[in-house]
């Protein structure tokens, strides 16, 4: 029963994303008593899941069900619907009664598995590619699909026989008309990368022209192509609502308007948070030490204060005392080349705060915010200052002017992940 509850729960938050990708209104879910890890669907919305495949995905400890893998693979049965791979298929019984007439009778059964497992590989990597993009749709996050096929690779290789349910009733799968777990895991992140990820990179252009007021034509068609892929994205309508509120603006003159709007605009937070792996990996420290070799690459060609600090964050979030004494160096260096620069300044202040000198770091900090003497700073420029300095009052045990600077801070930077950092923090003082 629980188990009941959970599949159906979570199948009914995926088909509420597709219904624009099918006409199939009632859906129905159930949990089958066999040991094989399999999960099955049949035209008019039927899908069923194996007790099997449920004890695979839960947890050996807790033997909870991990939700999102779940969800990955009922997105994928789903897809199978949704993409009409049933009513595909009559059309193939059609196409292979008619090339089976012009072939070789000798290879006939040869020429018929060929048929057949080329149509059925490229359904089950298209489910896997659909299932991906509903699976985000609802909520959840694409890394819940690899998970998924890289746990079937560590456990099964790139065999497909696990597939096969040994019950008496069970239907057939598995074999040749499912490519191998190697193969759909590739053709998986080909798909982050080829759909998704540009997906993303759409999204940010777009919110990029709305906040500088630059074409919201374009940012509009952006969003409505974004609407069709994810819509029920709150970020995404918001947006596309913001482009069209825009555009009517720009056709009207002020006089003709009782006031001059203030219209919010979202950044991709929800929608990048499940795309994007779900948690840090070893690729996260290459990055840094990528960032580290051009920073020093920089370096070599000329003494800049600001690439200085670059380097110095980098390093200083890599930890170590060997890295701490590096950045000691640099800012030293950097502070002479440069004295005053709010960047300097700011790394200046962390490297203190690493060090538990939390007052020298607050004087740093505060220096830093406010920009650099006689010149003319974007105060956005500055911004990092300001919230390390409400931080580490926070940390410093000063309340009150914590509170005062971090509002401060909330006034240029609303909607960052930072932003909802601060936000937590104010709540729980």
């Amino acid at each position: 029963k629980p188990w009941q509850d959970l599949v159906e729960r979570v199948g009914r938050r995926l088909a509420a994303v597709v219904s624009a990708d099918t006409d199939v209104s009632e859906w129905t879910f159930v949990v089958r008593k066999s040991k094989g890890v399999n999960a099955h669907a049949h035209p008019g919305g039927f899908v069923c899941v194996n007790e099997g495949l449920l004890a695979w995905l839960a947890d050996p400890r807790t033997k909870q069900v991990d939700e999102g893998r779940l969800a990955a693979v009922l997105a994928h049965e789903i897809a199978h619907v949704a993409r009409q791979h049933f009513s595909n298929a009559l059309k193939q019984a059609v196409a292979l009664r008619e090339y089976l007439r012009l072939t070789d009778k000798e290879k006939e059964e040869k020429n018929r598995a060929a048929f057949v497992a080329a149509f059925s590989r490229a359904n089950e990597i298209e489910a896997d590619q659909y299932g991906a993009l509903y699976l985000v749709r609802a909520g959840y996050r694409f890394a819940d699909a690899v998970s998924v096929w890289k746990t079937m690779i560590q456990q099964f290789g790139d065999e497909v026989d696990h597939y096969h349910d040994v019950s008496a009733d069970a239907p057939a799968a598995g074999g040749a008309s499912h490519p191998g777990n190697v193969e759909r895991l590739k053709a998986l992140e080909a798909y982050e990368k080829a759909v998704l990820r540009p997906a993303l990179e759409r999204f940010n252009l777009g919110e990029e022209l709305l906040r500088n007021n630059a074409d919201p034509e374009l940012a509009a068609e952006l969003f409505r192509g974004l609407k069709q892929e994810f819509p029920t994205s709150v970020e995404v309508r918001n947006n596309l609502g913001v482009a069209l509120h825009k555009l009517y603006l720009s056709r009207r003159l002020p006089e003709d308007l009782a006031g001059q709007p203030d219209l919010a605009v979202y950044p991709s937070r929800e929608l990048a948070e499940r795309i994007r792996p779900q948690t840090r990996s070893r690729l996260d420290q290459r990055l840094l030490k990528q960032s580290i070799e051009e920073y020093r690459s920089a370096l070599t060609s000329a003494a800049l204060p600001q690439t200085m600090s670059n380097l110095a964050w980098a390093l200083l979030e890599m930890g170590g005392k060997a890295q701490r004494d590096d950045v000691e160096r640099l800012l030293g260096r950097a502070a002479e080349l440069a004295a005053g620069d709010p960047f300097v300044l700011n790394a200046q202040g962390m490297l203190e705060q690493k060090r538990g000198n939390m007052e020298q770091a607050i004087a740093y900090y505060a220096k830093a915010a406010e920009g650099a003497p006689g010149k003319q700073d974007d105060a956005l420029h500055h911004r990092a200052a300001r919230y390390n300095l409400g931080m580490a009052l926070l940390a410093g045990g000063k309340a009150p002017q914590a509170v005062a600077a971090l509002r401060a801070y909330l006034q240029d930077d609303p909607w960052s992940v930072w932003a909802d950092r601060v936000r937590a923090q104010l709540a729980a003082l």
